[in-house]
């Protein structure tokens, strides 16, 4: 059950992950390159990693929140009138 305003989230997970690969790969090869000013630390003291851990926990929590709302919603069941 995707909506469509999960995709800028989405899109925002795609770019940390590229980042991160991008970071990983140029630090395997023991190189460094003027992008990695801009890619190694793009949120001031948070990086891609902690920023992808981030969300991703904040979009686990949300559609477990609304998986549990719905069932309580469907489980409870209007009482008659006598």
């Amino acid at each position: 059950m995707q909506h469509e305003k999960d995709t800028g989230v989405r899109q925002l997970r795609g770019l940390l992950l590229l980042l991160m690969t991008f970071n990983h790969l140029i630090w395997i090869s023991g190189g460094s390159t003027w992008l990695q000013r801009f890619t190694l630390q793009p949120f001031g003291q948070f990086g891609a990693a902690e920023g992808f851990v981030f969300i991703s926990g904040l979009l686990a929590g949300a559609s477990t929140a609304v998986r549990h709302y719905l069932r309580l919603k469907h489980a409870r069941k209007p009482i008659a009138a006598p």
